[in-house]
């Protein structure tokens, strides 16, 4: 599928064919009572950040805008039994022009309703607080369960969504998720990855909320919490917006 430019709405552009049924018709799911929306994820090469050559690990540190694209609809199609649960519907990838002329690739997705964890600084309820890190540590330890470990967990790509009594936290960028084929402990794997979400969603909500240490301390297992109880943790994660 591809794009062309409107002339007269030289910031607009549609796809040449027609969308799929399934990418048009009425969508109930479970993050919403209403008809949900889609979101075109739009993987500009010009946008993408370049390779650093002074960087001696560049070639590790660099994906290549095809590569992001496909990688993240390969991991969609892969979770198809985890869309609409913890990762939002997936509609397919691509191939598009931009306005100005450059080819791109575009995923469509679910659009998820709801706050971040950089949103939740502004919630006045501690407990709406604890209710995101516990939900977010089941979705993380679930993909990581079934051999999915995530690469990229930062403050923008968790939303909490749902009815008050039926609450989520999706995960809404999977560009880096990589598939485990001989995890040495599907238990280990999903408690290094809560522990690498706790620590990031700590980070976030610190400062605001002091006392997360002392609530995860009482209300979560010690290898989520205790950085010094599992010295196989070693990566730092960012905890900047995602991209």
């Amino acid at each position: 599928m591809s794009t062309k430019r409107e002339e007269a709405l030289p910031l607009r552009y549609h796809f040449h064919d027609k969308p799929s049924d399934a990418a048009v018709a009425p969508l109930y799911t479970h993050f919403t009572s209403l008809r949900t929306s889609l979101v075109m994820k739009i993987i500009q090469p010009s946008l993408c950040p370049l390779p650093d050559p002074s960087n001696s690990k560049w070639r590790e540190a660099y994906y290549n805008p095809l590569g992001l694209a496909h990688n993240e609809a390969w991991v969609y199609q892969m979770l198809a039994h985890r869309q609409g649960l913890s990762i939002p519907y997936f509609f397919g990838l691509f191939d598009i022009v931009t306005p100005s002329g450059e080819a791109a690739w575009a995923l469509v997705l679910e659009f998820i309703p709801g706050p971040t964890v950089h949103d939740i600084v502004t919630f006045t309820s501690t407990a709406d607080v604890h209710d995101f890190c516990s939900l977010g540590l089941d979705a993380v330890r679930d993909l990581a369960l079934s051999g999915w470990t995530l690469r990229d967990i930062r403050c923008g790509n968790f939303i909490l969504c749902g009815r008050p009594d039926s609450q989520t936290v999706v995960i809404i960028y999977l560009y880096a998720t990589k598939h485990i084929t001989t995890p040495p402990s599907p238990e280990r794997l999903a408690m290094v990855d809560a522990m690498r979400f706790y620590y990031m969603f700590a980070r976030c909500v610190g400062d605001k909320y002091p006392d997360i240490h002392d609530w995860a301390a009482k209300s979560l297992p010690r290898g989520v919490w205790d950085y010094d109880y599992d010295h196989g943790f070693s990566e730092s994660e960012d905890d900047s917006p995602s991209r």
